[in-house]
């Protein structure tokens, strides 16, 4: 995968509290900077795509919010931050690759702008994005990858039965996809009962 930001590439740039200040004193030069980084991204991407061999998909890592909200209104967020995002995503889009993003923060309300900027999955922070809300009115049209913490103490058939416990909340409706945290012992033992559990649940579920 390739990975790219946007925001806060910027935020290292200028410094996170003067690149607040310019979304609302400095609007058309902060467009013009978005757009010149998302005319570079995607020249990064063309050379990237044409020189490095296949490369199925881009994570794009960029925070949006705090554990409390987003840093944007809604509106703010359509009106500075999607035209050059867009840009960058439909282009990675027409390449014909995977979108998967990456971004901290309770950023559940932007939902609806990632599935617009051609988002395929996104990565939240489980403890404070409400992952069943998210299944629930969003699954069909987006993939999640929801974190599975594996505590230091715990044992395999721990570990298996929380890996089934995971299959059986987020299974049926799919586009659900389990990053494994734990030891790499930990990591094995789960995904040896991901793949055998979940191919036995699958099978079960649509009669194959």
């Amino acid at each position: 995968s390739l990975q790219l930001s946007g925001f806060t590439v910027m935020t290292f740039l200028r410094g996170f509290a003067a690149l607040m200040e310019d979304f609302y004193e400095e609007p058309e030069l902060l467009e013009e900077f978005f757009q010149k980084m998302a005319d570079y991204k995607i020249e990064v991407c063309q050379k990237v795509f044409e020189n490095y061999g296949v490369v199925d998909g881009v994570l794009y890592h960029d925070d949006w919010g705090t554990q409390r909200g987003g840093f944007f209104s809604n509106e703010m967020f359509r009106e500075q931050i999607m035209p050059a995002t867009k840009r960058i995503m439909d282009y990675i889009k027409s390449q014909g690759k995977f979108i998967e993003l990456h971004s901290c923060g309770k950023n559940i309300q932007y939902v609806p702008e990632m599935i617009e900027l051609g988002i395929d999955m996104w990565t939240p922070q489980v403890g404070i994005n409400e992952p069943d809300f998210l299944v629930e009115h969003y699954g069909a049209r987006m993939t999640f990858a929801f974190d599975m913490p594996i505590a230091p103490d715990a044992t395999e058939s721990q570990i298996r039965q929380q890996t089934r416990d995971f299959v059986d909340r987020f299974g049926a409706k799919g586009r659900v996809m389990c990053w494994i945290m734990g030891t790499p012992e930990q990591s094995a033992i789960a995904g040896d009962e991901l793949y055998t559990y979940s191919s036995a649940y699958y099978k079960k579920l649509y009669n194959r």
